[in-house]
């Protein structure tokens, strides 16, 4: 009987070991998802800070290419008027000349212009006369080209103009002006006639202009080729 209790007490004292042994086990199986919990919070977080970085990144590029895109516009085309002064040099009446020209012009979009009013100056270097013009036009551009960080820099263009010459010529009876047939007159006379002028070339940033212009005038009947420089103000 003595023995019999020893084992029953041996045997509570284990089932009472063991059922501490397995509550323990169990209290760490449910406290882990709970620290798997708040690690899964923490990215989750993490994740949707993503986005709202990505949308100010998004903003400040959108913001860049506008004003970009706003200088370029600026750049395009200047819609106040202008004026241009132009250098000419070539072959004046068949014979070697030059001259000055002032334009007033006004640009309506980047590819068309009103050259309001000019005046302009010839005369070949070696013969005594020369012709003073006055005329209006119109000014075609191709779309701008030759691009920078700073924008479209450079386009081709094209001017038309027409109006009326006057040359003032000093000879005396029966000269000789060549490729102008003969003047009589003595001292200076003048001649009044129809005139018009043709020209392509290159224009820079709106501020300088580089070509050939052709000119005609029904004073004499001839033609007149220029190689031009030009700049705007």
């Amino acid at each position: 009987m003595k023995y019999f209790r020893i084992f029953i007490t041996v045997l509570a004292m284990a089932v009472a070991l063991g059922a501490s042994a397995q509550s323990k086990t169990t209290s760490k199986t449910k406290s882990a998802p709970a620290k798997t919990a708040v690690k899964k919070s923490t990215t989750v977080k993490k994740t949707s800070a993503a986005p709202a970085r990505t949308a100010t990144a998004t903003k400040k590029s959108a913001t860049t290419t506008k004003k970009t895109a706003t200088v370029a516009k600026k750049q395009d085309y200047d819609s106040s008027v202008r004026v241009m002064f132009t250098t000419k040099v070539g072959s004046c009446y068949g014979h070697g000349g030059f001259g000055e020209n002032i334009t007033l012009e006004k640009k309506y979009n980047p590819y068309f212009a009103v050259d309001f009013f000019s005046i302009d100056y010839s005369a070949p270097f070696n013969f005594n006369y020369m012709t003073i013009g006055v005329k209006a036009g119109v000014r075609g551009f191709t779309p701008a080209f030759w691009n920078t960080s700073g924008g479209k820099i450079c386009r081709g263009y094209s001017s038309l103009a027409l109006g009326y010459d006057c040359a003032l010529v000093k000879g005396s009876v029966g000269v000789i002006i060549p490729g102008a047939g003969t003047y009589v007159a003595s001292g200076w006379g003048t001649t009044h006639g129809f005139a018009m002028s043709w020209g392509v070339g290159l224009e820079f940033v709106e501020k300088a202009n580089f070509g050939y212009a052709l000119e005609y005038d029904t004073n004499w009947k001839t033609t007149s080729h220029y190689f031009t420089i030009g700049v705007k103000f």
